[in-house]
């Protein structure tokens, strides 16, 4: 977000250090080429913005924690209740459509006991309807790790529900639901920050526009004496 609000600031400051000089008297294509060059500096700012957030991870052992408990990769989230301790860990960390997503699960007992084999139905939902699997599709997971990968064909946000049988304690199903965000081609994604402040190059396009009216009327003046 915060980079976000940089960007505009620093096109705003742009534009306002050349405001002075487009309300000159100066030709329609030199007025142009400074619109083009704020137009590719905003772009390149943009697609840096949305490219340096794009990122591969590597899962080291079978664990995602280290010694003293603290996550140390971005792309894990973490829940519990009071007999299970879930991790998901999603790669790469920033989902992007039609691109092969791999999910990793680890799934460990609070109480510190072995979960040698246990039933689990990891299911992907989007505004209530399945995507992938279903709730009652369980595979019997062995030595608490399990991954899948996945392919979105449309962006948006998704939930990954991990329900477990609940064999070691209460017999019931205990049920973990994660957030999945996954963005659209790097391209829209700059497209639809430009378009959320088009009124900025709306203002640059009117600008342009009555120069090259004044620069007319003026080269029009200047024929006819």
């Amino acid at each position: 977000m915060m980079k976000g609000i940089f960007l505009v600031k620093s096109l705003e400051c742009i534009l306002l250090n050349n405001f002075t000089a487009l309300t000159t008297n100066q030709s329609i294509v030199k007025s142009f080429g400074v619109f083009l060059s704020l137009l590719i500096v905003y772009t390149s700012l943009t697609f840096v913005y949305f490219g340096s957030d794009y990122k591969e991870e590597t899962v080291w052992g079978h664990s995602f924690f280290g010694d003293n408990g603290n996550t140390f990769l971005n792309a894990t989230q973490t829940q519990q209740n009071e007999n299970y301790v879930v991790d998901l860990f999603v790669n790469p960390s920033r989902p992007l459509v039609d691109r092969d997503i791999n999910f990793t699960l680890e799934i460990k007992s609070k109480a510190g006991d072995a979960l040698i084999e246990l039933p689990v139905a990891p299911y992907i939902m989007k505004d209530g309807k399945p995507v992938l699997s279903n709730p009652n599709n369980y595979t019997l997971v062995r030595q608490q790790h399990y991954d899948f990968d996945h392919k979105f064909n449309e962006s948006g946000v998704y939930a990954l529900i991990v329900d477990i049988k609940d064999i070691f304690y209460t017999l019931d199903i205990a049920s973990f639901t994660f957030e999945i965000v996954v963005d659209g081609p790097v391209l829209d994604r700059i497209f639809k920050q430009i378009g959320n402040y088009y009124y900025i190059f709306i203002s640059i396009i009117i600008i342009l526009v009555i120069l090259a009216l004044i620069n007319y009327r003026k080269r029009k003046i200047t024929l006819k004496d």
